[in-house]
């Protein structure tokens, strides 16, 4: 029995991050803050001058980088001049949560997309140790983000691309991580509805080193213009097929799988997740770094848009408060599911402030997963 404590106390630093990769945020610092607001504005002016894409570029810096770096050359002869009109939302630095962030904030709405192109999780491997995220959670952002693009464009395909090698050889640690993520993510792909796009291989020598014919970066990370002429090379021919009926598809890795079956939080009422205000997105951060560097136990959380009237506090008990006063039904349904402030600690009681509905009922539902243990207690008038 000590045993078991004392494996469940050694991981529950780790549970408290795990479902970070999940959690939508934004991934600025102040020392980048205007440059990539900037890089935002222009795509939501992109957006808002042209409602049909052909293809939708999803990714970091590697894809933005494509249209605004080392292969802006390579972009404008095949994506600006050729005969697709094509979007970048890529944005240098971001994660699975910083996507999902500007997912929920409109980069998914008002056009339609033949193609979603994802290639992303090297930041997610590379700004945190394994320790505080597993490949295990890079892949449920991942999942997540597959999730969301089916929700908002359930026409469109996606095309998975692998996150690209990086570090200087096999061994290097990011590089096992990432690959532990390909080989789960290609799993996704049916041939149908999501396509597995991987020309790896082509990257490295056959010892697994980075191939200096692709000019990789001094970060043993970025690729040069040869290395999005090999993106370009290998993606165009899936392209034609998808958009033009061009039989030239690879074989499917999963054929038994079909992704239209997958489920997705249809209990998320869409079209009513407005923006949250600048005090409730203050509020999950505060709460969030509570939850990380306090304690593994909560006597009680109060969840909703008032505190609980009914709590009655004592000396020594930790309570967790996440309360949003003005806060609409899709945002308290999204701050409760998406935010992670049901994830990372055990509690004994939840006291949700919310009133009855499908909203309270779909929170209820999760609170039941995400901790099991929990009393819940509705406190409202």
């Amino acid at each position: 029995m000590k045993n078991k404590i004392l494996a469940l106390l050694l991981l529950l630093p780790i549970l408290a991050f795990a479902e970070d990769s999940l959690t939508p945020e934004p991934q600025f610092k102040q020392w980048t803050r205007g440059f990539k607001l900037k890089r935002m504005d222009d795509q939501k002016s992109q957006i808002d001058k042209c409602k049909h894409w052909d293809v939708v570029f999803v990714g970091d810096s590697i894809t933005q980088f494509f249209e605004a770096g080392a292969g802006r050359d390579v972009w404008k002869r095949e994506f600006v001049d050729g005969k697709y009109k094509c979007l970048n939302l890529g944005i240098s630095g971001d994660r699975t949560q910083n996507v999902l962030w500007r997912f929920d904030r409109g980069f998914l709405d008002g056009y339609t997309a033949k193609v979603f192109s994802l290639m992303l999780g090297t930041n997610n491997s590379g700004h945190r140790e394994e320790q505080f995220e597993s490949p295990a959670d890079t892949i449920a952002g991942l999942k997540a983000i597959v999730e969301r693009i089916r929700a908002k464009h359930p026409e469109s395909k996606i095309v998975l691309n692998p996150i690209f090698p990086c570090g200087s050889n096999v061994n290097s640690k990011n590089r096992i991580r990432n690959e532990i993520v390909n080989s789960e993510i290609k799993k996704w792909a049916d041939g149908k509805t999501v396509f597995w796009l991987d020309f790896n291989p082509q990257f490295v020598n056959a010892d697994g080193t980075l191939a200096k014919a692709i000019q990789f970066d001094g970060m043993k990370l970025h690729i040069g213009k040869p290395g999005y002429e090999v993106w370009t090379a290998n993606l165009k021919p899936l392209l034609e097929e998808i958009i033009e009926g061009k039989a030239v598809s690879p074989k499917p890795e999963n054929p038994k799988v079909v992704m239209a079956n997958m489920p997705f939080e249809k209990d998320l009422p869409q079209g009513v997740v407005e923006e949250l205000r600048h005090e409730d997105l203050d509020s999950i951060s505060t709460n969030r770094l509570s939850i990380v560097y306090g304690p593994c136990f909560y006597d009680s959380v109060v969840f909703g848009t008032k505190k609980a009237k009914n709590l009655v506090k004592k000396d020594g008990e930790d309570c967790l408060e996440c309360v949003f006063p003005d806060a609409k039904p899709g945002n308290i349904l999204w701050a409760a599911k998406f935010s992670g402030l049901f994830d990372g600690y055990f509690t004994r009681t939840v006291y949700l402030t919310v009133g009855e509905g499908p909203v309270r009922d779909a929170i209820v539902k999760f609170v039941k997963k995400r901790q099991p243990q929990a009393k819940i207690v509705f406190d409202v008038d």
